[in-house]
C-alpha cells in the first residue's frame, strides 16, 4: 500500500478522533456541579441522590449552587418554588424534568428573582401565574432560560411573566424563552399569556402562545433589544402579538411566525400601540404569515376610556410578509405621530389597507382584492399552494417571483432559505425554488425556518446543541 496513501488515511483517521474528542467535551459541563433528584416517594432529609431523592423542589431550590441540577421525577406537585441563589455566567442552577418522564405542578409555579437560572420541561395547571420572574435589585431575575414547559390551564394571572409588577425595580437582561407551549384557556383571568415588563434583551422562539380572554405576547414598559422568531399565535380575543409601550419600546425583530388574529371583532388584533407619551422605535417584521380572523397589523392609535392616547411610532419595517384575511395593514389616525413606516415586498390577497396618517413608504406589493396603493405594486393572485390550508408557498407561476425590490429585503425567508433564488428577490414570505432539486442535492427538503439574517445559523444551531448536549448529558448521568 502507498506510504502516501497510509498517512492520508492516518491523517483522516486522526482528524475524526479529533472531531470525537470535541464532541464528547461538549458534552461535559464545564463545572463538576452536583446532580440531585427530586421524587414522589422521596424525602427532604435524604441526600438528594438517585436512589435517595429529595421529595419537594423546593428542596432543591434551597440547596443547589451555581452549576447544580435537579432532575424531577413523574409526580404531580403542588409548590411555590422559590429561588434562593443564583448560578454564574455557563453555570445555570438547572430545574430540569427527567427525560421521557411527565410532571405537572398543579396550583403552584416558580418565583425567579435570582440570576442564571434554567427551568425545563414542566407542565403549569391552574393556579395564578406560572413562571414569574422578577428583577429585583441589586441584580435579580438576568440571564434566565424558560424552555420546553407547558402552561396550557385555567390561570388567575398571566401563566408567564417577565416584570410586571416590580417593574418599578428597573430593566433585567436576558431571557431565553423557546419551545413552550403558553396558552390562557376560557376561564382564565383576562390578562396576556405572556408578558415581557421591563426587559433588556430576549430571545422569543418555537412557543406557542394564545390567551381567550386577552392578548398573547405582550412586549412593554421599555422592553427592548429581543428577538421573536419561528412562534405560533393563536387567536386571542384581544392583541395576539402586542407592543404595549409606557415608556420606550425599541429595537425589536419579529419574524418567521405564524399570526392568527382573533377570530371575533376587535380593532387591535396585532397592534404597535402606545400610551401616554411612550415611544415604539425600530421595529422590524418580516416572513411572516398573517391570516385569519380580523385586522392583522395594526399600526396606529390606542383609545382608552374615550382619551385618544398620544405617542411615537417610528421606524417600522413591514416586508416580505403575507397577509390573508379580512384585514392586512392598518397604519396612523388620531392624535399619535407616525414616522417613517415602510411596506414592501409584502402579498395582500382578500384583505385590507388603510393609512390614515404618517409618514409611509408602501412599494412592490402584491395586492388582490385589496385597495391597490403605493408604488410599484402588482394587482394579480399571488398563487398560494393552498391558503386555505395554511400553504402560502408561491405556485411557479407566481407573479410574486423575481419581482421585489432588494431594499432591506431579508437574507433568508420563512424556510430559511437563502433570498434571492433566482433573478431577483420575490414577493411575501417564501422565496420560491426548486424543491426537487434541493431534494437531489441534499437527500431532504427539511427546511424548518430557526432565524433569519445575521444570527439565523448561530441560533438553529446553538438551540440543537444545547438540546443534544443536555440529553446526552442526562444520559450518563443516570446510566454510565
Amino acid at each position: 500500500m502507498p506510504i502516501a496513501f497510509l498517512f492520508l488515511r492516518f491523517d483522516t483517521l486522526f482528524l475524526r478522533a479529533i472531531v470525537i474528542v470535541v464532541i464528547i467535551a461538549m458534552c461535559v459541563p464545564l463545572t463538576s456541579g452536583n446532580t440531585y433528584y427530586i421524587a414522589m416517594n422521596g424525602d427532604d432529609t435524604n441526600p438528594g441522590t438517585e436512589s435517595w431523592p429529595w421529595l419537594t423542589i423546593q428542596k432543591a431550590a434551597n440547596t443547589m449552587v451555581a452549576g447544580e441540577t435537579v432532575y424531577v421525577m413523574t409526580g404531580t406537585y403542588s409548590e411555590h418554588v422559590v429561588t434562593k441563589k443564583s448560578g454564574t455566567s455557563n453555570n445555570d442552577i438547572k430545574f430540569v424534568v427527567y427525560p421521557g418522564e411527565t410532571v405537572t405542578i398543579s396550583g403552584g409555579g416558580f418565583y425567579v428573582d435570582k440570576n442564571f437560572i434554567t427551568i425545563d420541561g414542566f407542565n403549569f395547571v391552574n393556579g395564578g401565574t406560572a413562571i414569574d420572574i422578577i428583577p429585583r435589585p441589586p441584580g435579580g431575575g438576568n440571564n434566565i432560560t424558560i424552555r420546553n414547559n407547558k402552561m396550557v390551564s385555567i390561570f388567575s394571572d398571566a401563566p408567564f411573566r417577565y416584570g410586571w409588577y416590580d417593574k418599578a425595580y428597573g430593566d433585567g437582561h436576558n431571557l431565553i424563552l423557546e419551545n413552550n407551549d403558553i396558552e390562557a384557556l376560557p376561564g382564565s383571568a383576562r390578562i396576556e399569556a405572556a408578558t415581557l415588563s421591563g426587559l433588556d434583551g430576549f430571545i422569543v422562539r418555537d412557543n406557542t402562545f394564545a390567551n381567550a380572554n386577552g392578548e398573547g405576547l405582550n412586549m412593554k414598559d421599555n422592553t427592548k433589544n429581543g428577538k421573536v422568531y419561528n412562534n405560533t399565535f393563536k387567536p386571542s380575543s384581544q392583541a395576539v402579538l402586542y407592543f404595549d409601550a409606557r415608556g420606550t419600546v425599541s429595537n425589536i425583530d419579529v419574524y418567521n411566525n405564524i399570526i392568527k388574529a382573533a377570530a371575533v371583532l376587535q380593532n387591535e388584533d396585532n397592534d404597535i400601540r402606545y400610551n401616554y407619551t411612550a415611544v415604539i422605535d425600530n421595529i422590524s417584521i418580516y416572513n411572516n404569515i398573517f391570516y385569519g380572523g380580523n385586522s392583522s397589523l395594526r399600526v396606529g392609535p390606542f383609545y382608552i376610556r374615550g382619551v385618544n392616547v398620544a405617542g411615537t411610532i417610528k421606524n417600522v419595517r413591514i416586508i416580505n410578509n403575507d397577509f390573508e384575511g379580512t384585514y392586512g395593514v392598518d397604519v396612523g389616525g388620531g392624535l399619535p405621530k407616525v414616522e417613517n413606516v415602510i411596506i414592501r415586498n409584502n402579498i395582500f390577497s382578500n384583505t385590507g389597507m388603510s393609512v390614515l396618517s404618517g409618514t409611509v413608504t408602501i412599494d412592490h406589493n402584491i395586492m388582490f382584492n385589496t385597495p391597490c396603493v403605493g408604488t410599484n405594486y402588482i394587482a394579480q393572485y399571488p398563487e398560494f399552494v393552498n391558503p386555505a390550508g395554511g400553504d402560502f408557498h408561491l405556485q411557479s407561476t407566481s407573479p410574486a417571483i423575481d419581482r421585489g425590490s432588494p431594499i432591506g429585503a431579508p437574507g433568508m425567508d420563512f424556510d430559511w432559505n437563502l433570498r434571492p433564488q433566482g433573478f431577483g428577490y420575490d414577493i411575501g414570505a417564501f422565496e420560491f425554488h426548486n424543491i426537487m432539486a434541493v431534494q437531489n442535492d441534499t437527500g431532504n427538503n427539511n427546511t424548518i425556518g430557526k432565524s433569519g439574517i445575521e444570527h439565523a445559523v448561530i441560533d438553529y444551531f446553538h438551540n440543537i446543541i444545547t438540546k443534544v448536549m443536555e440529553t446526552v448529558w442526562a444520559f450518563f448521568r443516570r446510566y454510565i
